[in-house]
C-alpha cells in the first residue's frame, strides 16, 4: 500500500476507528520491545501522554502512525535503559553497603563466592543476569541465544545446588 493510499484510508476512518487502530499498533510495538503485556500497557499509557502533549508538532497528519510508533519505541527503549541502570546500581549497593568489617559478613561473602564458584560458568552468568542485573528469564534467554525453558531449568538446578551447599554449611554450624 502506498503512502498516498494509506493517507486516504486514514482520512476515510472516523476518529474512533483511527484511535482504536492507533492504540492497537502502539500496543503491538510496545509488546515486541517490552516482552510482556503489563509493561507494554504502561509504555503505551506514557506514550499517549507524550503524543497528546506534542500533537501540535506533527507536521503531516498522514504520518501519525509512524510518529506514534517512534514515540512508543523511544519510550520503551528509555524504560529498558532506566531499569538496567537501576538493576546494576541496586545489586552493587547491597554489596557495597554490607559492612565487611564484621566477621560474620566477611565470612558470608566469602562462602557465597565459594558456592558461586562451584557453579559452571554458564549458570553463574545466568545468576548474574538474573540476580545482579535483575533480568527476566526471557531476557536472559535472548542474551544467551537459548530457549527460555533451558534458562529456567539451569537456574532451577543452580538454585538446588546452592541450597545443597547452604544446607551443608548450616548443618556444620
Amino acid at each position: 500500500m502506498t503512502n498516498q493510499a494509506k493517507g486516504s484510508d486514514l482520512a476515510m476512518m472516523n476518529q474512533s476507528e483511527l484511535l482504536d487502530r492507533l492504540y492497537a499498533q502502539m500496543i503491538a510495538v510496545s509488546y515486541r520491545i517490552m516482552g510482556n503485556k503489563s509493561d507494554a500497557l504502561d509504555i503505551v499509557q506514557e506514550s499517549w501522554l507524550k503524543i497528546i502533549q506534542k500533537y501540535e508538532t506533527l507536521q503531516d497528519p498522514d504520518k501519525l502512525f509512524h510518529w506514534a510508533s517512534t514515540i512508543v519505541r523511544r519510550t520503551a527503549v528509555n524504560e529498558i535503559r532506566r531499569r538496567e541502570i537501576r538493576r546494576k546500581t541496586e545489586g552493587r549497593w547491597v554489596r557495597l553497603h554490607m559492612p565487611l568489617n564484621q566477621p560474620d559478613n566477611m565470612l558470608k561473602e566469602l562462602e557465597w563466592q565459594e558456592w558461586m564458584d562451584a557453579l559452571d560458568d554458564e549458570t553463574r552468568r545466568m545468576f548474574k543476569y538474573k540476580y545482579d542485573l535483575g533480568l527476566k528469564d526471557l531476557e536472559i534467554a535472548e542474551r544467551l541465544g537459548m530457549p527460555t525453558g533451558t534458562v529456567k531449568a539451569r537456574l532451577h538446578r543452580g538454585k538446588r545446588q546452592l541450597m545443597k551447599y547452604t544446607n551443608m554449611y548450616h548443618s556444620r554450624t
